[in-house]
Order: structure tokens, then sequence, then C-alpha cells
């Protein structure tokens, strides 16, 4: 790495930046380091002062020339903006699937193992799965999972699903039908999508809402004087005109249905569809359009539309003179409100746009047998207590008014003067009359229309009452409890499908690099900081970030210049803020002379840090101006062979103090050398590592998916088997020098443990000695020296050195002698 000179000492508009930005750099390419300016505040202050000046008289120029300067960058950035998120317009022809989608694959078909510590599956089930996927999505294409047996044990892992995803790029190509579908289906798809939503959204509303307000009274009109009001006109209008847009909307999503791929809909069930092992199902197109008609979104659609065309087709009804209807009347009049009625139902199809009916939805349906449960205690209680309270309560039959009688309250009677029981129609008149008053207390409503009066009607709907607590309370509250589930269940799979989409690209990054490590030197991170003075990087102001694949291609003799306008990004892990603005760059790229066998890429890139403009302000700074620098990080030489591993390099331009729109013009230089050996030694490396730091996701909730963790423990495997694989020849001399060390040490230890042991040794033969002496006293003999004597073989006896004998064999001197 080295600085090249300045623009207008090598004399040529080569760096990559016009004229302009070079001439509003000119006060800045003589400030002094920040070490040398807090060490000389005088010189400091000055040239700051001298810098200010000469920005302030060359803004003009600088401003009036840019213009012309960005019309070049932004045609030429144009694959920049292409990798950038952003929601296209229309719904795109061709959609490739990302790693994530292979993900879910791999995570499915792990979990359908019998052994759960498994970390690959058999070829059968990636046969199955990929032969399905690609049978949706491209039929002309057929998939061999033998290609990708590289272990060469039947089974396929993390890694051969990263190279499937890298080889067979899978692509789903979307008919003129689909797009269409798509478009009203589906409002996260495209922005004519979401524009149609909120048409949608606001016709639903002005329709019920329009409604709702029609039945004021200030609001009707009387066509005749006998006539029953009506609606205003405008109203009349209002309905016809979101009729008819619901309509449209309506027939276009019943036209493409049927032309619709509907497992493209749904990536969740996609993915269960592929690896289950049922067959198949195969649809046609009139299978598709009747499972679009009977889908329950679809019939509130319908529901809310055809009511509307079967009041137009009947006549209104006119008024008769006598104010009375026929009955052809009463049916078009009840056909009327059934159609405005029809129109409160419409408001039901907000329900697909929020998350709360979704999650209601689900909750009711993890809840059918409770509700079961539910229904029969419901209905057990009406048809008991109801029967009970109708015996009770019916009271006794009054011939005259052919009524059943009961006593009410209590009042004073005229001729006796004494409180007497009035009695009063029973409005339990039959039982299926008392269910209505078994239904309301159970509830726990209590309308007050039907109540007991009876001693022992009172007792019985007391018990009625306390009965349908305990009977209520226990499918209720398992409803509740399923309802909790599903929230937490559904607020846990939005969080981690937002960590899936905020670290996709980062993890597809990683696997490109695992499959194909090559792909590391295309990278070139541009980092922007500001610089806070306090000696330490990690002190520094992070300002924003942004990535390009750089252009080179490998075995090209072809020299590449590019020109881009790059937006910052954010990153939240560096700094939880967002960030603005844009940095300007030039790269050129220079391709080594002479293409050499075992060389995958080589040649020198230049690239030039030209501006940037609108960066963030800094503003508990005195001036509130951020003081920014760019930091680049990329990967120039590639792996050894024997260390299997790559090591980035970073490069920093000078700060430019006090200004959002700094303009550095600096050009740094890399010499980019790769060779294939060492590339190969990283790609097998990386598939080994890969078979360990696979990552075992579930699927469904998918509550433990945690891919920020999945990716720094796999980062923090690789590097430290490549540190691993780095110190592996020295680790083998250090053991060799281990070895003789302890065969060494062992060997002093030994003579060490001799040398203590030669004194008490001889203490120990000289006690011998001395307890041989005082047994050859008691014996009576003489004493004499036990000296060792070598070992000697005489007549077949065998003595022993500094051995004493026993008595010896009797002879005709020692038999008398006494002992």
């Amino acid at each position: 790495l080295k600085l090249s000179k300045p623009p207008a000492a090598r004399g040529g508009p080569q760096s990559g930046c016009s004229q302009a930005e070079t001439g509003a750099r000119e006060g800045s390419r003589g400030l002094p380091q920040r070490g040398d300016a807090l060490q000389n505040s005088a010189m400091w202050s000055s040239r700051l002062l001298s810098l200010r000046s000469k920005k302030a008289n060359s803004k003009s120029q600088f401003e009036v020339r840019r213009s012309t300067t960005e019309k070049t960058l932004v045609q030429a950035s144009q694959e920049v903006w292409e990798r950038q998120k952003r929601t296209p317009w229309l719904v795109p022809h061709e959609e490739a699937y990302s790693l994530v989608f292979f993900q879910k694959l791999y995570a499915r078909l792990l979990s359908m193992q019998q052994d759960d510590a498994a970390e690959s599956v058999p070829l059968r089930d990636m046969q199955r799965c990929m032969a399905r996927v690609l049978r949706i999505t491209d039929a002309k294409r057929t998939f061999d999972a033998r290609r990708y047996d590289t272990r060469g044990d039947g089974t396929a892992g993390w890694w051969e699903f990263c190279v499937a995803w890298k080889e067979e790029n899978i692509r789903v190509r979307y008919t003129l039908a689909e797009r269409v579908f798509l478009t009203l289906e589906d409002p996260q798809a495209s922005r004519l999508g979401r524009i149609c939503s909120v048409i949608v959204l606001l016709a639903i509303l002005l329709s019920a809402g329009s409604f709702i307000i029609s039945t004021l009274p200030e609001l009707q009109t009387w066509p005749c004087p006998s006539c029953e009001p009506e609606a205003h006109e405008a109203f009349e209008w209002i309905d016809t005109v979101c009729v008819i847009l619901f309509t449209v909307e309506y027939a276009l999503r019943l036209l493409t249905a049927s032309a619709m791929r509907m497992q493209l809909i749904n990536q969740e069930e996609f993915v269960e569809l592929a690896c289950a092992e049922e067959l198949f199902p195969a649809t046609s197109w009139p299978q598709r359009a009747w499972q679009f008609v009977r889908a329950w979104p679809s019939l509130i659609d319908l529901s809310a539309i055809l009511p509307t065309y079967a009041a137009w087709a009947f006549p209104k009804r006119r008024a008769n003179p006598a104010g009375s209807t026929s009955a052809g009347e009463s049916s078009t009049l009840v056909l009327l409100k059934l159609t405005r009625f029809m129109r409160v139902v419409r408001a039901f199809r907000l329900g697909r746009r929020f998350e709360a009916v979704v999650i209601i939805a689900k909750a009711m349906k993890r809840s059918l047998h409770i509700l079961w449960v539910l229904v029969l205690n419901l209905g057990l209680n009406m048809v008991v207590f109801g029967a009970i309270m109708y015996l009770v309560e019916q009271g006794d039959y009054n011939a005259s008014t052919g009524e059943h009688l009961r006593p009410t309250s209590w009042v004073i009677s005229n001729s006796t003067g004494r409180y007497i029981r009035e009695m009063a129609p029973s409005p339990f008149e039959s039982i299926p009359h008392s269910f209505w008053w078994s239904l309301v207390t159970a509830t726990t409503v209590g309308y007050g229309d039907m109540y007991p009066t009876t001693d022992l009607g009172k007792v019985t709907a007391g018990v009625a009452a306390v009965w349908s607590l305990c009977v209520m309370a226990l499918p209720v509250g398992v409803i509740g409890a399923n309802f909790q589930r599903v929230w937490e269940e559904y607020d846990q799979e939005k969080r981690t499908e937002r960590e899936l989409l905020r670290c996709a690209e980062k993890m597809e990054r990683q696997a490109e690099g695992m499959v194909d490590p090559l792909s590391h030197s295309r990278r070139l991170l541009f980092e922007v900081y500001h610089d806070s003075g306090m000696h330490t990087p990690v002190n520094d102001i992070f300002l924003g970030e942004t990535e390009i694949q750089l252009q080179l291609q490998p075995g090209s003799m072809e020299p590449v210049s590019r020109r881009l306008r790059l937006p910052l990004r954010e990153n939240r892990t560096k700094a939880r803020r967002k960030v603005t603005g844009e940095v300007y760059v030039h790269y050129t790229w220079r391709p080594g002379a002479v293409s050499q066998d075992g060389v995958a890429l080589e040649g020198a890139l230049s690239v030039t840090i030209c501006s940037a403009r609108n960066l963030v302000a800094v503003d508990w700074k005195g001036s509130g101006l951020s003081d920014p620098y760019v930091l680049l990080t990329l990967y120039p030489n590639g792996p050894d062979h024997d260390t299997a591993g790559i090591t980035p390099q970073t490069a920093q331009t000078k700060t430019i103090f006090d200004n959002p729109a700094p303009a550095w013009n600096e050009t740094l230089e890399f010499v980019f050398s790769w060779h294939e050996d060492g590339v190969q030694a990283l790609r097998e490396f990386e598939r080994r590592q890969s078979i360990s730091s696979a990552p075992r996701l579930s699927v469904g909730s998918m509550d433990s998916i945690n891919l920020q963790q999945v990716l720094a423990q796999t980062a923090a495997a690789q590097a430290q088997a490549a540190q691993q694989m780095r110190s592996e020849s020295e680790e083998q001399r250090r053991e060799q020098s281990r070895h003789m060390g302890e065969a060494v040490s062992r060997l002093r230890g030994e003579v060490k443990g001799l040398r203590e042991a030669l004194p008490q040794m001889r203490v120990d033969v000289q006690r011998l000695r001395d307890t041989a002496k005082e047994m050859l006293m008691l014996l009576g003999q003489q004493s004499t020296p036990v000296v060792a004597a070598p070992v000697t073989i005489c007549a077949g006896t065998f003595t022993m050195p500094g051995f004493v004998p026993e008595d010896p064999p009797p002879t005709q001197s020692n038999l008398t002698s006494p002992r």
C-alpha cells in the first residue's frame, strides 16, 4: 500500500476527480495531522483560518462545476443502485431465490431426521426437495444430487446446499398473469402493489363510512310524502364507484388466479410442500381457480359485490297511494335492506391487512376443539336450565285469556286491603322461549326482559348462574392461553424474519466466500468515521458505510475503470443512529502483464476517494460539523497453501475538519496476488468447517433462530481453524522439542534421584555390616571383617558376596565343642 501524489503534482486529470474538486482541496493538502496540531496549537489555528478563507472563495465555483460531474457519476453508478434493497415499481419478470430459502430447506430436512444430532441429510431427500423446487420454478431443468456428494457418504450438508445455491442459481420466472396477481395480492412485492392496496383500502373505508353516515336522518331525503326516506343521491354515486372498483379488482384476481402458481405466494408453505414425503399435489388451472373462489377472503369480496348487482336488477319500489306494500314490494324491500347490510361486510376485507385479525384467526384455528367443548357446554346448559325454568315459571293456565299466568309483584287489594300477588302472563311460554333466558344468564349479560319471580325459579336461576361461570371459565381460559401463545409466536416470527432479512446479505457473502473464495478479492468496503481526536480508532464515530463488488475478471487482460456514487448505509452493530450522505469514488484495475500458470488473479488496483456529501452532523461538537475520514477494507492477497486463510488489508485517508461535504482526492494503490493452490486450499478448508459450523435452524415458529449468533460462531470457528492450520508446522516442531525436553528432564531427574539416594545406601550398607559383626560375636566366633567378594562357584556351591555361611558341616573337632 502506498499513497500516490496529488493530481496537480502528477500533471493530469487521471486521478478520477474533476478539476473543480481538485481546486476545492488545495487548502486542505497542507493540513497537518491531528497529532501535530495538538502539539502546536498556534500553527493549527492559523492554518485553519487560512483553510476557511480559501474554502469560502472557491465554494461558488466548486458548486457550479459539481452539478456537471454528478450527471456522469449517476449514470455510471447504476450497478450500485441495483444492489440496494429497494422495492421495484413493478413485480420483476425474474427473481432469484436467496440463500435464506435454501437455509429453510436445509433446516426443514434436518428436522425430519430421526437423529437430532445429525448435521447432514440423505441425498434422496435433497434430490426430492430440489427436484420439486425446479419443477415449480423451471420445468425445463433437472437436478442431480449425486453431483454434490463431495464426501462420498451419500449425504449432503450445509456446504452442499451452499454449492447448490451458487451453481444452480435457481430463478423463478413470472408470467404476465402472475405478475398482475402478485401486484393485487402481495403489496410488498412492488410499489404499484402498495399503491393499489392503499386505493382499495381507502375505497373500503369510504364505502363502509358512507353507508354508516347515510343512515343519519339529517342526510336522508323523501321521494314522496308517503315514501320511506332514502339516502342522499351522493351516497349512491359513492357506492356505485366503490362497487365498480371492487368488481374490477375481483375479476382481475379471478382471471389471473388460474395461471398463478400458488406455491410461490407463501414461502413457508412452499418449503413444507417441497420437503414433505407425501406426493406433491399437482393442480390444473380450473382447480386453482376453484381454490381461489372458495377461499374465505374471496367469499367476503364476493358477498360484498353480488347483493349490489342483485338490487340493481330489480326496479326501485314505487310508492302506493294507499300507503301499503304488496308482497313483491316487500321482498324487494328485504333485498334492498340486505344489500345495505352487505356494504358493512366489506369492512371485513380489512382483516387481511391487519396483524391483529391474523393473530385472532390463528388463535381460533388452534382452539377449534376447545370451541366445540364451549358450544357443547352452552347447548347442554340451555337445554337443561331452559326446561327447568319453563316448568317452574310456566304458571297456571287461564282459560278466559288462553295464557299461563304466574305471580309477579305484591299489590294492595281494593276489597280486602291486604297485599296479594298480582298475576301476569309468563314470558316463559315454551322451552325454546326459555333458551334465550338460559343463554343470556350463562353469558352473564342479563338483559332483564325475562326473569324468575317464584322462589323455586330464583333458586334455579342462581344454580344456573354459578354453574355457567364454572363451565364457561374452563374453555375461555384455554382460548386465552392459545391467543397469548400465538401472539408470542407471531411476534417471534416477525423478529426472526426481520433478522433474517437484515443479515441475508451478510450470510450470502459468507456462503459465496465459502463456495468461491476468489469472491473475497472483489469486495471493497468503505467506512466513513468522524475523527474524535482521542488517539484511538475505537473512539471515532461511525458515519456510514457502503460496499461494492469490483469488476475483476480472473484471466481477463482488459483494464476496468469505474466512477461511482455510493449512498451510505447504516450499521446498527457499529452505531445506533441513522446515516445520510454519499461518497464519490473512482477505481481503476490494471491486470498483470503476463498470465502465469497457477495464478488466479494478479494486478494493481487504484482507488481514488474523491469526495462526500450530506454527512451526518456531530451535534455535541462545538461547530456541529463532522471531521470525516474514509477507511477502506479489501483482500488483495490470497491465502497460502499452508495457512488457508486470508487477511484483510485496510487503508485510511486523511481527515478533513469541520466539513460535512469533504473532498479528499486521495489515490490508494493496492497490488493483488491470488494463486490457485491457495484458493483451492481455502475452499477445502471452508468445506470442512461448514460440516461443524452448519446452522441448525428450526422451521415453523422459528423461535430458535439467532442468525447473528450463528454467523458469529461460524466466523469464530473458521478463524480458530485457520489459526490452527497456520501454526501446524510450528506445532510439530514444538512437539518434537517438547518431547526431547521431557526426555532430558526425566533423565536429569533420575540422575538426581540416584545422587540423593547414594548416601542413604551407604548408611544402609554400613548398618548391615555392623549387624553382621554383632551376630558373629554372639555366636562366639572371631570377628572378621566382611569383605565383598566376587561371586564364586566352587564344587557346585554358589556364594553371594558378603554372605555369612551357616554352621559348617560337623567335623571331629567341633562335634565335642559346646555350642
